[in-house]
């Protein structure tokens, strides 16, 4: 199979699939160093919230990739909702409130997607990526520029990947430092 990938690379030809991707950002968004010292609420919407704007910051860079990378965003869109879908329900959510529970955290995962990539693309990044934290209440206020910091590091690591790597998963996201000391 590698050796076909890479056959299949050279001529332009390599299907991406977002698992690669997938387990990326997942792994970036439930790092413990995030949730350690209530930096971020270890709860069902604060760990929401973490897969959201680390998804968001990788179809960010997807979308440079043109229509293969819409292609591969949209997976990825709905491999995640398959994750919340499955989650919600172990949590116990009926089929009957299913539905209405994923059309809100779909508008939930879209309005925070957007607002990053606004605050992101403005002059004053960081204070704005602050102010995004702080109206969504993602972070304690007191962590809110350390979190804008590494989420703005995080976009400039994936602006220094290459296509390939942002496509696969195989780029580095950002250490969160320590909140103590």
């Amino acid at each position: 199979m590698v050796f076909n990938n890479k056959i299949m690379s050279i001529f332009g030809l390599r299907k991406h699939s977002s698992a690669g991707l997938h387990h990326k950002i997942m792994s970036g968004a439930l790092n413990q160093a995030l949730f350690l010292e209530h930096v971020i609420p270890d709860t069902f919407q604060g760990r929401f919230q973490m897969v959201t704007v680390h998804a968001a910051l990788s179809m960010r860079h997807l979308r440079r990739l043109g229509a293969s990378g819409r292609v591969l965003s949209q997976e990825l869109y709905e491999d995640i909702f398959s994750g919340f879908d499955y989650a919600l329900r172990e949590d116990g959510v009926g089929d009957a409130k299913i539905a209405r529970k994923i059309r809100g955290l779909g508008e939930e995962f879209y309005g925070l997607a957007r607002a990053l990539e606004v605050a992101l693309d403005s002059p004053d990044r960081r204070a704005n990526t602050m102010l995004l934290l702080a109206r969504n209440g993602v972070c304690a206020t007191q962590h809110e520029s350390k979190v804008a910091d590494y989420l703005i590091q995080a976009d400039t690591a994936l602006s220094e990947s290459s296509d390939l790597a942002v496509q696969d998963g195989e780029f580095s996201w950002p250490e969160f430092p320590p909140v103590s000391g």
